[in-house]
């Protein structure tokens, strides 16, 4: 049985996101529901300009974040700015600004 190019590039990505002791990713949560996310700063932009957003969250297709959601990661607040925007088949990235 021939398997889906996307459900064989989404089984590869199980190492990436584990959330285990020797996992390397973080453990986020959206209200009640957890999921495994990998959370970056934002660099300096072009130009020197100021960066709109903190942070960015990659994370595993199957979680659906919509701007304005609060996410929690290491019991830090940030907010969902815009719509998160998809990588490849498996995954999006999320802008986010750490809330006070």
């Amino acid at each position: 049985m021939l398997r889906k190019r996307a459900d064989v590039f989404a089984e590869n990505l199980a190492y990436f996101y584990d959330t285990g002791p020797f996992g390397l990713a973080t453990l986020c949560a959206l209200g009640a529901t957890t999921f495994a996310g990998h959370l970056d700063t934002v660099g300096e932009n072009a130009f020197d300009a100021a960066a709109t957003t903190t942070h960015t969250l990659r994370y595993q297709d199957s979680m659906l974040l919509s701007a304005g959601d609060i996410v929690t990661i290491n019991a830090v607040n940030y907010k969902v700015i815009g719509v998160p925007r998809q990588i490849n088949t498996a995954e999006r990235l999320a802008h986010l600004v750490r809330q006070p």
